[in-house]
């Protein structure tokens, strides 16, 4: 009973006991918000866009590569132009004009996490490298029971989340 006494006066003084396992913001303290295993990285700054195509490039090809500051991941670089699949980082191919790109979730389902679905559809294999996608999207889901892993504010994720505190970023 003093357990839950004290309980609720933390509560009612703004430091409640976090929770770990949230499913959405609804289930965080004021000034809180749900971080879901795979939401992307929050940096503080911007994407790594250093090309739009091979003509941004004073040598080399414009290749995709992973970029955690990316909302998708995917960011662009002017490097080498490749030659085997190798030559580009995991989870990335070499294009028929020596760039980069992301695998397909079409060609290779594997490249997909396991509490996302291949949707041939969304696959981007044109245009900017940095805007390319394999295709790998993660399902809506209303409850836990929709997905492999858990529900975090309506999309199906590896694991529940975590409430932290909001950021602030530059």
């Amino acid at each position: 009973m003093r357990i839950l006494a004290l309980l609720v006066l933390l509560a009612g003084c703004g430091n409640a006991p976090r929770i770990d396992n949230c499913g959405g913001d609804d289930e965080c303290r004021n000034g809180e918000y749900c971080a879901a295993p795979n939401d992307p990285a929050v940096c503080g700054i911007p994407p790594q866009e250093a090309c739009g195509g091979d003509s941004d490039c004073t040598e080399g090809s414009c290749h995709a590569i992973f970029d955690s500051c990316s909302p998708d991941q995917v960011g662009s670089t002017c490097d080498a132009a490749c030659v085997l699949d190798d030559d580009c980082g995991s989870g990335f191919e070499c294009g028929p004009t020596g760039g980069c790109q992301p695998v397909s979730c079409v060609d290779d389902p594997s490249v997909c996490a396991a509490h996302e679905v291949c949707e041939a559809d969304q696959v981007i294999q044109s245009g900017a490298p940095h805007a390319m996608f394999d295709g790998c999207v993660q399902p809506t889901c209303d409850t836990d029971d929709d997905c492999s892993g858990a529900c975090v504010d309506g999309l199906c994720h590896s694991g529940p989340g975590v409430c932290v505190p909001d950021q602030a970023v530059p």
